[in-house]
Parts: structure tokens; sequence; C-alpha cells
């Protein structure tokens, strides 16, 4: 299935969730972005995808949950396995937005994906966390617990630099939570945490 394509309230700064360490499961997803991205950073964006997704210990497909991602010039779009009943709402960000899809007034499109808790939301995750960093006039926020957000981060790291995150990451991670703390771009950008 297919995200829907509607708007939401747009957050202040490149990264926002409300995140609990409770151990509920809340996985839905929500991002903005100016309906026609750069192809040269998409192309870079999708080479990361790429490599998120290979790393990954989960499945992943494409769109319908089956068959391979798609990856291109143009579109990303993926979901988890169908087969393993690991599949929700397909994860859809296209380079250009068609123009007769509404965008809000500063011409920011809003979608978002629920993945229902299934494992391939730390992909979804994964990936959210090179969209802002390829796009920084993009931005992503979620109501989700803080532990996915450190499996994303830490996959996001195996995938870009050949290591996860450490244990000082982690704990700084947690700490910020159980704080009361929000997911923003300072976090996601944790010391050496960085493209190659």
């Amino acid at each position: 299935m297919k995200a829907s394509r509607q708007t939401f309230d747009r957050p202040k700064n490149n990264l926002r969730t409300s995140l609990t360490m409770s151990t509920e499961t809340i996985t839905e997803h929500y991002w903005s972005r100016p309906r026609e991205l750069d192809l040269t950073r998409f192309n870079e964006f999708i080479n990361h995808a790429r490599r998120i997704c290979e790393a990954s210990p989960y499945a992943i497909r494409n769109d319908g949950g089956e068959g391979e991602p798609v990856l291109t010039s143009e579109l990303l779009a993926i979901n988890g396995d169908e087969a393993n009943e690991d599949h929700g709402e397909a994860f859809i960000i296209e380079r250009v937005i068609a123009s007769d899809v509404e965008v809000d007034e500063e011409g920011q499109y809003h979608d978002y994906c629920n993945c229902y808790g299934r494992p391939y939301d730390t992909v979804v995750r994964a990936i959210l966390i090179a969209l802002a960093r390829d796009f920084p006039e993009a931005r992503i926020w979620s109501q989700t617990d803080a532990r996915g957000w450190v499996r994303a981060h830490h996959l996001y790291a195996q995938a870009l630099l050949g290591r996860g995150l450490t244990e000082t990451d982690r704990d700084r991670y947690f700490a910020h939570f159980k704080a009361g703390g929000e997911l923003t771009a300072d976090l996601l950008t944790v010391e050496d945490i960085q493209h190659p």
C-alpha cells in the first residue's frame, strides 16, 4: 500500500519527535521536503539508502513487499517482506513531486509512513536519518520510542562507516531521552558519526 499524501504540522528544526522510554510500539514517521530534490544529492541519498538496505538484517523489498527494493535516480520505494508478514505501509520518497500535489505555504511537501512496529521500521528510520543529512532543507519527525532511533542510528553507522554506535554513543542517546529530550539534529550528529 502506498503512503497517503497529507499535510502535517511542520517541525521547526531538521528533526523533531516525541520520544519516550516506553515499550509501546508507535512507528509513524513524518517528513517534509521541497517539491524537487537536487538530482546529484538525490543520487548520493539513494546510494546511502542502498547501503543501509544491504546492511540490514531484515529482508527489504519493493513498495508492495515483494521483489527488490526500488532505488533509482528518481524514486525510493521500499517495504518489509510480505512473505514473512513483515510489511506495512510503503516508504516512498520521490525526487520530484508532481505539480498537482499539494504543498504548504513554504513549498514543502509532507508525507508519512506507518511501519506498524515491523522490523523494516529500523531501515526506514535509518534512511530518514540519511534524508535529513543529505537534504538539510528536509524535516523529519516521529511518534516513536528512543530505542528504535538508537537501533536506526546504529544501522546507519554500520552501513556508512563500517561500524555501529559505540557504547558511549548509545549511553548519550538514552541519557538524553530519559531526561525528556527530543530527537534533534545535534543529537543525530553524534561526534564522529558522519558520512564517509
